[in-house]
């Protein structure tokens, strides 16, 4: 995360998101993190014009565009307190 968040967020490649505890001592500490990236699949001519317009909403479309978790991550100093379902949350 340190060395891709900031440069992936420039070329607006992905978004990071950092879970802070407010309730520890003013201290802001973070839990975790997560990373989204949209992502495109192309559609071959193998995928049915029904399927295509379940996915997009165009029986036409050659491109389906979905969001997905690139990182998820806890900091250690939660472990056992903080599961990694919960970082899952917020990232839905």
């Amino acid at each position: 995360m340190h060395k891709n968040a900031i440069p992936n967020e420039k070329r607006a490649l992905t978004r990071t998101s950092l879970i802070i505890d407010e309730n520890n001592n003013n201290s802001n500490e973070i839990i975790g993190y997560f990373t989204l990236l949209i992502k495109s699949f192309d559609l071959t001519k193998e995928v049915s014009n029904e399927s295509r317009r379940k996915l997009t909403g165009n029986k036409n479309a050659t491109v389906f565009n979905t969001i997905l978790i690139a990182q998820l991550g806890r900091s250690d100093q939660y472990k056992g307190r903080v599961s990694g379902d919960i970082v899952l949350h917020f990232a839905r």
